[in-house]
């Protein structure tokens, strides 16, 4: 089964956990904004946007696949498109900076993904990358977990996020305690002039 189709089959009960984990979503949400930065008006894009919690903080636009989660992410207030981040539907270096929170770990391919961003991000374009790395506590809690969020999880140590990186160049890392020490992690990469 594709992974997005987990999320369109289940939609409410991926949306439930950030009710029931609000301390966990703040500090989480903390963390992005403090790790993008003043955004100002520059064109933002959230792909894998899910329900739109965090873009409806954040005021940015929201892509995802599944038409499930975009219509709780409309509810909020997000704009949405619908799409395929393995596809981007954005012209080439048209977009100022590009968010995948808790998004990685869900992709099919993510090497196609980082390849489909850096083409449409402009020069000096920012990606955020917000993680459960694999050798933190709750990344080796997560993937012992079973359920049909976990069960189709991969999640990535800090050296295979810099191979995945390697186009980009890192300028900012944050990472909260959620259990241990940077359970949640963020990235901000600047895209390498060519």
């Amino acid at each position: 089964m594709s992974t997005w189709r987990v999320f369109d089959e289940r939609a409410e009960n991926y949306d439930r956990w950030y009710d029931e984990n609000k301390e966990i979503f703040e500090a989480e949400l903390n963390c992005v904004e403090e790790t993008i930065g003043e955004l100002g008006n520059k064109t933002c894009i959230e792909v894998g946007v899910g329900t739109g919690r965090f873009a409806s903080k954040l005021g940015v636009i929201g892509l995802d696949i599944s038409r499930k989660v975009l219509e709780i992410a409309k509810k909020r207030g997000v704009e949405v498109i619908r799409g395929d981040a393995g596809l981007l539907p954005f012209k080439k270096e048209s977009v100022d900076c590009i968010l995948l929170v808790v998004t990685l770990c869900f992709l099919e391919n993510p090497y196609r993904v980082i390849e489909e961003i850096k083409t449409c991000l402009r020069k000096e374009g920012i990606l955020v990358v917000c993680v459960i790395p694999a050798d933190s506590t709750l990344g080796k809690e997560y993937s012992q977990k079973k359920g049909p969020f976990y069960s189709i999880a991969r999640f990535y140590s800090f050296d295979e996020l810099r191979e995945l990186l390697k186009d980009f160049r890192i300028v900012n890392v944050k990472g909260i305690r959620i259990k241990g020490e940077n359970d949640f992690v963020c990235l901000k990469a600047v895209k390498a002039k060519r």
